[in-house]
């Protein structure tokens, strides 16, 4: 069973925490996302699903503080949810070209709407590759999962965080581009650190309810003694 977001992402506290971990993981992160990017590129995005997998896995592991601090060589960990991952990235791709080609058709309304799904795409898909990442979700629970959570406030929250993270992220165009490569890995802390941050941290199965006390047995009641006439 998958754990939904449950607690409102704060942009703030999200930026902090991925800043936190990015600078003091700076070399490990920097890498890792650039071999993501890389491999990603250079097989036509078939293994960006399992190689994102990998990542998130690293930066989860940085922002839970885990005892054994992983490596580069962890980003491959992915491979081992190469299925759900790729399909859920594949399909989520193709359902989002087809609205994007009806929208622009439909004049005006179409462009806003057309906005609005730049920002929501990735929103979906991040969230669905994290579940597959850190809750070992099938590509029917990844892919549905974050389009039941859009009714919810936490998803917003989390929306909110991906779309102040991706202009964080763009500020790297402005220094030729290359300022890409460093502001990038800032995106994936803080989108990161917000879905830890919603679905309560740490321990992302399902919680387990307390098992209820069990009550004390009724003393007997001691009977009266009959008054002396």
């Amino acid at each position: 069973m998958i754990k939904p977001l449950v607690h409102n992402a704060q942009v703030g506290t999200c930026l902090d925490k991925g800043w936190k971990i990015y600078k003091e993981n700076f070399g490990l992160i920097l890498l890792a996302t650039l071999i993501t990017g890389l491999i990603s590129f250079f097989t036509c995005n078939i293994c960006a699903g399992p190689m994102l997998c990998g990542l998130f896995g690293i930066l989860l592991a940085l922002i839970r503080g885990q005892e054994q601090k992983p490596t580069v060589g962890d980003l491959f960990k992915g491979f081992s949810k190469f299925l759900p991952a790729f399909l859920v990235t594949l399909v989520l791709f193709l359902c989002f070209t087809v609205i994007d080609i009806i929208f622009v058709i439909v004049p005006l309304l179409g462009l806003l709407a057309d906005l609005l799904l730049c920002f929501l795409y990735p929103t979906i898909m991040v969230l669905a590759i994290l579940l597959v990442a850190d809750q070992n979700a099938t590509f029917g629970e990844a892919f549905s999962a974050p389009l039941n959570m859009i009714g919810q406030k936490p998803f917003w929250s989390f929306f909110l965080v991906v779309f102040v993270a991706s202009l964080i992220s763009s500020i790297g165009f402005l220094l030729c581009g290359i300022g890409i490569l460093f502001t990038i890995p800032i995106f994936y802390c803080m989108v990161v650190a917000a879905y830890d941050e919603a679905v309560g941290g740490g321990d992302a199965s399902p919680a387990t309810p307390p098992a209820p006390e069990a009550e004390a047995p009724a003393s007997p009641s001691t009977p009266e003694a009959p008054s002396a006439s």
